[in-house]
């Protein structure tokens, strides 16, 4: 431990991925984290979460987040709220009882996974359509540029993938076919 009290390495030296809006930027280790900023609210990612987290509800990183201020107590103090001090508010749960979950904090939409997304769809949508000529040449071409673009958002690289290898097949068929229409047209 160092004079901080934080342990010297996280467990398995994760590399942590910080979100604010649909800025995202890292990796950072945990030593990292306190000079980008990172507070209670900051979203996080590592390998091996299920999604993008506030920082505060991953326990291996609440060492490292700033002391929580509050404005209300004049001197440092913590201060119960009223109810508490007066035997009001919320009542206490016995033995046994399960505690009240408290939900993580989730971002609303993809979560930065459009491209991967729009890459993936294009492309099977480009194989699916590769008969219509022109048309089947476009969309596959927007599957590949898509998917490609993708390949930069760690969270969403399989499906980025799947987009370039679709659009890929679908952009080489719907070509042919295209080109195959076209000479057939022309021959009438």
């Amino acid at each position: 431990m160092d004079h901080d009290g934080r342990s010297q390495r996280t467990p398995f030296m994760s590399q942590y991925y910080l979100a604010d809006g649909n800025d995202r930027r890292g990796p950072f280790t945990a030593d990292q984290l306190p000079t980008q900023g990172i507070t209670a609210e900051t979203l996080v990612w590592r390998e091996g979460l299920p999604d993008w987290l506030r920082a505060d509800a991953v326990p291996e990183l609440r060492p490292y987040l700033p002391a929580p201020h509050n404005p209300q107590t004049g001197y440092g103090y913590a201060q119960q709220p009223a109810a508490q001090q007066y035997g009001g508010g919320y009542p206490q749960q016995g033995y046994g009882q399960p505690a009240y979950a408290q939900g993580g904090y989730y971002p609303q939409g993809g979560g930065g996974q459009g491209m991967p997304i729009a890459g993936m769809v294009l492309g099977i949508l480009g194989i699916l359509f590769f008969w219509i000529p022109v048309l089947g040449v476009i969309i596959a071409v927007l599957g590949l540029i898509f998917g490609i673009a993708g390949l930069k958002n760690p969270l969403g690289k399989g499906m980025a993938m799947a987009g370039v290898i679709c659009g890929a097949i679908a952009a080489v068929g719907s070509l042919a076919f295209t080109i195959y229409f076209f000479a057939e047209y022309n021959r009438w």
